[in-house]
C-alpha cells in the first residue's frame, strides 16, 4: 500500500505522467505534453476510485488517460479497468438519454441507439 501511495504521488506531477505515457504508450515519441494535461475526478460512476486520471487535450480532440498502480502482479487488473470504462460509458449514455426530449418520437428504444453517436457529439 505504501508503494502504491508513493507511485501515485510521483505520477501526480504532470511532467512525469506525460513522460510515462509518451514512453510506454507512444513508443518514446513526445506526443503528450505536461501543459496538455488536466486533472480529472478519480471516482467512477460505480463509486470506486482510480489511482490517477488525466485529460489530455489535442486541439478539439481529447483523450482520458488512466493510471492504475499495483504492488503485486494481478491478472484481473485489465478486467477491473474494463469494468470502470464500461461503467463510465453506461453512465454517459444514461445521461444523454435522460437529458434529451427527442426520445419521445421514437417507438422503440433501439432507435435511440441507432442515432446515439451522432447526438452525443453535439
Amino acid at each position: 500500500m505504501k508503494q502504491d501511495l508513493l507511485a501515485k504521488r510521483y505520477y501526480s506531477d504532470n511532467r512525469r505522467f506525460a513522460d510515462l505515457i509518451n514512453g510506454i504508450v507512444c513508443n518514446g515519441i513526445p506526443i503528450v505534453k505536461q501543459e496538455d494535461l488536466s486533472e480529472m475526478d478519480t471516482e467512477t460512476s460505480q463509486g470506486k476510485r482510480r489511482d490517477l486520471v488525466r485529460k489530455a487535450v489535442f486541439g478539439v480532440n481529447f483523450a482520458v488517460l488512466g493510471l492504475e498502480n499495483q504492488e503485486k502482479l494481478d491478472y484481473r487488473l485489465p478486467l477491473r479497468v474494463l469494468g470502470y470504462e464500461a461503467g463510465e460509458y453506461e453512465h454517459q449514455a444514461a445521461e444523454i438519454y435522460r437529458d434529451s426530449a427527442k426520445w419521445e418520437k421514437f417507438r422503440y428504444r433501439a432507435e435511440f441507439w441507432r442515432i446515439f453517436v451522432r447526438l452525443s457529439q453535439k
